[in-house]
């Protein structure tokens, strides 16, 4: 089997690493897996120093017929089985490239899209004919993006679910053997190394939330929740991990409330679970999410979580043994669920290794590996 994988995003987040983990895995699976992504692009450098194929595409807009044309001319090259599209942008030059008379023939691919977003797609009429097509296989995050889809118009057969996955520290690999249990006493120097590094208090009860700093993630009902969770914990502090659009008025709201020296913004950071083991709490604000994978991240680090009821984040956590959910756009219910978990350190550590169990039943990079070749192997058998 040939896959080829198209990722047209220039930045780093969640989706672009679910593409590492697949091309990886699939790899390993004897997949012929390649990835198609823009020209010098964080993917392209990550998928370069794991010795992983990658065929680097023009950084031009998505409607630019050069962009087109190159992709067309890599599917001309072999005979592909499928054609992965891993974003939206991808997902409308895959469908362009099959409906453009091509420079040369070729053969034409299963055509499968992920969908990791749970916003209702735009109604202009290429955008329905995008989703609405039946020559392509959506696989989705989580059941609530299906259910998105659904009452979008997209047909329930084209629909299947694969949730995304995450590897357990400790492991090197999907695939290597895990640990057995997460040691509950975490080396407290790991963990103010990591403070350090983060430029945050060693003392401190500290919550953390990764996040690209835009509208549906919700940090603002976080940054509102502090003062209540400062007032029944006063040495709580949040570390805020990522960059956005809106970071100056998250940033100009963090003064105005007052909460200079209990909050830090650490900025963007490639690694960013790597500090995951400095938290006693990870929050996340969404009031939109489609899976949320920074979710799993912490709960594979043994980090309890308090989540909002937001898309498919509930399908993350096991409420009330790993974590806990609030509503969204609510700042009072994230502070009164974080200060419930703050107080009590005996349920934060049996949280936390409950998490790590649930990550690793559940949700691991292998699994999803496995579940995506399966919906390639239902596709080409049907070829």
């Amino acid at each position: 089997m040939k896959v080829l994988h198209l990722d047209i995003s220039t930045e780093w987040r969640g989706g672009q690493q679910q593409v590492l983990y697949l091309t990886r895995g699939l790899e390993e699976r004897g997949v012929v897996s390649v990835v198609a992504t823009t020209q010098g692009s964080p993917l392209a450098q990550r998928l370069r120093r794991q010795d992983l194929p990658v065929l680097e595409l023009p950084a031009t807009p998505i409607f630019a017929p050069k962009l087109g044309r190159a992709l067309q001319h890599i599917l001309a090259d072999r005979t592909w089985h499928i054609l992965h599209a891993h974003t939206a942008h991808a997902h409308t030059l895959g469908f362009l490239a099959f409906r453009i008379p091509p420079p040369r023939s070729f053969h034409r691919p299963s055509f499968v899209v992920a969908r990791r977003v749970d916003f209702v797609p735009s109604r202009d009429p290429l955008t329905r004919l995008k989703y609405t097509n039946a020559g392509q296989t959506i696989v989705c995050v989580s059941e609530a993006i299906r259910r998105v889809l659904l009452a979008y118009g997209v047909a329930p057969d084209s629909l299947r679910v694969v949730p995304s996955g995450v590897q357990l520290p400790g492991t090197s690999q999907p695939g290597d053997p895990l640990p057995s249990e997460l040691d509950p006493q975490r080396s407290q120097q790991e963990r103010l190394d990591l403070r350090a590094e983060l430029g945050v208090p060693g003392d401190a009860l500290l919550l953390g939330n990764i996040a690209q700093m835009v509208e549906h993630k919700g940090q603002r009902y976080l940054l509102e929740a502090m003062p209540i969770i400062r007032r029944a914990v006063p040495s709580a502090h949040l570390v805020i991990l990522g960059s956005g659009e809106l970071e100056k008025d998250l940033r100009r709201l963090a003064d105005q409330l007052s909460l200079d020296g209990s909050v830090t913004f650490a900025g963007f950071r490639p690694d960013a679970a790597r500090y995951l083991p400095a938290l006693d709490l990870f929050v996340l604000s969404s009031v939109e999410e489609g899976l949320g994978t920074s979710t799993l991240d912490a709960q594979a680090a043994g980090v309890p979580v308090v989540v909002t009821r937001a898309g498919g984040s509930p399908e993350t956590v096991l409420d009330g043994e790993t974590g806990l959910l609030a509503e969204p756009a609510n700042a009072e219910a994230l502070a009164l669920q974080s200060i419930v978990l703050l107080n009590d350190q005996p349920r934060r550590v049996r949280m936390g290794i409950a998490g790590r169990r649930h990550v690793a039943e559940v949700f691991t990079a292998d699994r999803m590996v496995d579940e995506t070749l399966a919906v390639y192997r239902e596709l080409t058998s049907r070829a």
